[in-house]
């Protein structure tokens, strides 16, 4: 399957999941042409303060910008952090009016391996609203334990520096280990190794029903 894809949604738990699972491809799509929108549905400020609710949601900003997205197409709402699953229609609401408004061809989502609550619930609600669409779901592979990996975006060197440079508008996050650039770096090294070129992203790759 290529990446020739017209319009491309990013649904992202929280700010900086969806460039640490695909930041990488985000850019790679941004550079072939690709309408790439970002929704980031929460910005923990209901655990950390609106304080740090408003910064995050300035550094998600930040970040897609680099990464080449719009900044008309990125949506950044506050779902409250760590109670999605007393949420979930509202949330399935929010992908059905996204999926309706921009009809993607594809969708790139949390993997339904990953054990953060958070991240459950957004990737079951992702299988429902856009059941009939090619879905990629990204590697956060420090909540998978058996990732069931069989698509691979190869990455340029130019590409995953836009990634690593992405992560590092996330200054408040900057503490946790997976956000460290040599850590991307050698993850994408892996992955391109998987893949036979020299650096990648992975992803579990759902087909739509018809």
């Amino acid at each position: 399957m290529s990446l020739d894809f017209s319009r491309v949604l990013i649904v992202s738990p929280h700010a900086d999941d969806g460039e640490l699972g695909a930041g990488g491809t985000i850019a790679r799509l941004v550079e072939s042409g690709s309408e790439v929108h970002y929704v980031a549905l929460s910005t923990a400020s209901n655990v950390h303060g609106m304080g740090h609710g408003s910064q995050l949601a300035a550094e998600c900003s930040a970040s897609t910008a680099e990464l080449g997205i719009l900044s008309q197409n990125t949506k950044i709402l506050d779902f409250p952090t760590r109670n999605f699953d007393h949420m979930r229609q509202d949330i399935l609401d929010e992908l059905i009016t996204l999926r309706n408004l921009i009809e993607p061809s594809l969708v790139i989502g949390p993997n339904t391996g990953d054990v953060h609550q958070d991240h459950a619930v957004v990737a079951a609600e992702v299988s429902r609203a856009f059941k009939f669409l090619t879905t990629l779901r990204f590697d956060t592979y420090w909540n998978i334990s058996d990732m069931k990996t069989n698509f691979f975006v190869k990455l340029s060197r130019s590409q995953l520096q836009k990634k690593i440079k992405a992560l590092g508008h996330y200054e408040s996050q900057l503490m946790r280990p997976y956000m460290a650039a040599s850590q991307t770096e050698s993850l994408a090294r892996i992955r391109g190794l998987q893949s036979q070129s020299e650096y990648a992203e992975a992803f579990t790759l759902t087909m739509g029903v018809h």
